[in-house]
């Protein structure tokens, strides 16, 4: 199935989510396109399922460096800091670890910090 079949627009949370599962060059393009024409209140559902993608994908090790664009997804994500907003508390204690296990990692370390996730981070633990 082609990006082309499911456009941002109508795309529902769980239907990205089964898209986002597996990287690839055609699903970074898709969470692209999520992340950078977004808007209104279901933007931010799908931001969560972005944020999701990014914590599964670096615990399989697809993922290892994060772009700018990825950190900023997650920390939006920790922003938001709401566990509503995914179909699962355990969801959001995913990208919570994920954020955790990337700060950790030296590729990634400079960046998040440079960007705030340390505040977010302590907000969305908050929440939880």
């Amino acid at each position: 199935e082609s990006d082309s079949a499911c456009p941002v627009a109508t795309i529902t949370a769980k239907r990205l989510r089964k898209k986002l599962r597996v990287f690839s060059p055609a699903v970074l393009k898709l969470w692209r396109s999520i992340i950078f024409r977004g808007k209104g209140e279901r933007f931010v559902e799908l931001l969560a399922e972005c944020a999701f993608a990014i914590a599964a994908w670096s615990r399989v090790g697809s993922v290892t460096k994060l772009d700018d664009e990825m950190v900023l997804c997650l920390i939006r994500c920790l922003q938001k800091s709401n566990s509503a907003l995914f179909n699962d508390d355990v969801d959001f204690i995913h990208v919570l670890m994920a954020v955790v296990r990337l700060v950790e990692d030296p590729d990634n370390r400079a960046k998040m910090l440079q960007r705030g996730v340390l505040p977010n981070l302590l907000k969305g633990l908050r929440n939880c």
